[in-house]
Order: C-alpha cells, then structure tokens, then sequence
C-alpha cells in the first residue's frame, strides 16, 4: 500500500467529510493500492476567508512534508473570481515539493452529491426512490434542495447530515458525477493528472 501524506483544504465541516472520501474513491479507481492519509479534521479559519490563508497552509503542508494539497471550494455564483483566487493563492505559495490540486463546486459541494439521486436514496433509511435531479448545475442553492429531498423522502423524519453526506459520497457511481457534473470532472481530472499521481502511473 502506498500512503500519500495530504493536507485537505476546505470551506466546511460537512466538506470535510465528503471531499476525502471523493478524492479516495476518484484515486483508486487507476491506483488502488493509493491510500491518502491525512488528519480527520484540521483547525483553521472556515469560510470563504480560508483562501487568503491558502498559501500559508500550503507552504506549511509542505515543510511537514505532505505530498498532496486538495482545496475545493464552492463557487457560490463566482466562479471566475473563485478560480482566479485559487489560482493566485497557489502561485503566491512559491514553489513546493508537494503536488496542489484546485476544486471548484458549482454552485455548491452538494450539486455533486445530487447528481447521483440513487446514491441520495441508498443513504436514507427506507427511502421511497428518488427522482432525477434536472440539472445540478442550475440549482442556485443545492444545499438546500438536498436537504428538501431528504426531508420529503423520509417523511421529514431525516435531515442533511454529515453522515448522509459521507453515505451519499461513498456510494455514489462517480461516471455519473463526471458526466453530470463538469466542474466535478475538472476535479477529478486535476486529481489525477496530479504531479505526485503522474509519478506513480
């Protein structure tokens, strides 16, 4: 097994428990003897404000000597001001050993998680099925909607979760989320086409 030391760097605490279970799960499908390590949560500043510090943490990943730093955040309507600050955060790091993968979610991590609504259903209990989400790229608030499914599929009896999240995260059939999701596509693609990953093909 080949550990790979990571650093994840993310807006939330429901991403933290959805984005390392994703990145894991895009990895193994070309290397599955590629297991991230990395600590289940770290202590930082949340929020849109974490990416002025994106470059600290960077920097710092790399000193402990991490191979891999994954951001991801939500685009949130800006996604060409988002994508422009990801991408001066990396380069006001300097240069690193460590590999740096960029995420965006359009609008919303959740936009991905309801891409695949079977996945949705096999996270709640007894769960009639659900109906396709139309376009999860046009929803202006996915989290909010996701939470709407859930509510309405369970009789209100289940809400958003973090465990719903990570169930949703680890089941959900990720050909779906490229095709349904390009920005999601663009992430897993970043991923492995990563220098660290690009080493080890």
């Amino acid at each position: 097994m080949r550990r790979v030391k990571v650093v994840f760097a993310l807006e939330g605490h429901r991403d933290y428990q959805v984005i390392p279970i994703l990145a894991q799960r895009v990895i193994t499908q070309r290397h599955p003897e590629v297991l991230l390590a990395f600590p289940q949560r770290l202590g930082r500043k949340k929020g849109h404000g974490f990416i002025s510090e994106l470059h600290t943490i960077i920097r710092q990943a790399d000193a402990r000597g991490d191979e891999l730093c994954v951001a991801v955040v939500d685009a949130n309507d800006h996604m060409t001001d988002r994508r422009r600050q990801l991408r001066e955060a990396v380069e006001k790091a300097g240069p690193v050993s460590l590999s740096v993968v960029t995420g965006i979610a359009n609008h919303a991590l959740e936009a991905w998680l309801l891409a695949d609504e079977q996945a949705v259903s096999q996270a709640l209990s007894n769960s009639p099925a659900i109906g396709r989400c139309k376009d999860p790229r046009s929803l202006r608030n996915p989290k909010d909607t996701l939470e709407e499914i859930i509510r309405a599929a369970t009789d209100h009896a289940e809400y958003y979760t973090d465990a719903i999240g990570a169930a949703i995260a680890h089941t959900a059939d990720l050909s779906v989320l490229r095709d349904r999701c390009p920005d999601f596509d663009a992430f897993a693609g970043e991923l492995l086409n990563s220098r660290l990953l690009r080493t080890i093909d």
